[in-house]
């Protein structure tokens, strides 16, 4: 059955609640993951049918799997502007896919990407409710080991899908991580929003391995400057 929510969460009085970036991202790695014998391209366009009902838009068909996938990004980001329509859209478009034997994330994993992007809404009993005493957690300070394995593992993924700019994107964050734990490391002084750019130039004034020697230095410093 569809998941089931309050008439406050599905006809919203006054502004809605945004789901952010991020978790839209991560739901749309998800949704990807799902394979089986069925066509790539009729799991696509079931969670964009959804989306699409869920942001008012119009559905249409797309004319190939690299367009379909082009136009999940776009409904999925038109619907997260309502968080529980997009989450009641998600899951019902898996129970589709589930009532065609094919294997779908359970509402735990949804829950877990909930609280991984402090999202006030959880699925308890099969339907949506706001936590309105919800407090967020702490960010825990992750390693940036593991900001490089998962974003170089989302990258993967979304390379898989066709989806290049978002690979783009997660590639240039596990180098930022990559860079920034060099730093790190070699006790190179950095702030906490430094960019990638900036931490590259670092490690290249800084690092004994980069600082440019020989004949032609100048040559090699002006060639990598950033």
């Amino acid at each position: 059955m569809p998941l089931q929510m309050t008439s406050e969460l599905r006809f919203p009085m006054g502004a809605s609640t945004q789901l952010s970036r991020g978790a839209v991202e991560d739901f749309l790695v998800l949704a990807r993951r799902i394979t089986s014998t069925t066509s790539r391209k009729q799991i696509i366009e079931t969670f964009k049918e959804y989306f699409c009902r869920a942001s008012g838009e119009y559905y249409e068909s797309s004319s190939s799997l690299s367009w379909a996938e082009s136009d999940l990004d776009r409904d999925a980001h038109n619907a997260s502007s309502d968080a529980p329509g997009f989450i009641a859209a998600f899951c019902d478009a898996c129970e589709q896919l589930g009532n065609m034997d094919i294997a779908i994330p359970n509402h735990e994993v949804v829950n877990n990407i909930l609280e991984k992007h402090n999202v006030p809404f959880r699925i308890i009993d099969d339907e949506l409710c706001n936590t309105t005493e919800y407090i967020a957690p702490p960010k825990p300070k992750e390693s940036p080991e593991s900001v490089v394995a998962r974003a170089l593992s989302d990258a993967k993924a979304l390379i898989g899908s066709a989806n290049a700019s978002s690979a783009i994107d997660r590639a240039h964050t596990a180098l930022h991580g990559y860079l920034t734990h060099l730093c790190v490391n070699n006790e190179i002084e950095i702030k906490q929003d430094i960019t990638t750019a900036k931490a590259f130039k670092l490690l290249r004034q800084s690092h004994p391995a980069l600082v440019p020697d020989g004949p032609r230095a100048s040559d090699i410093t002006n060639k990598v400057r950033l």
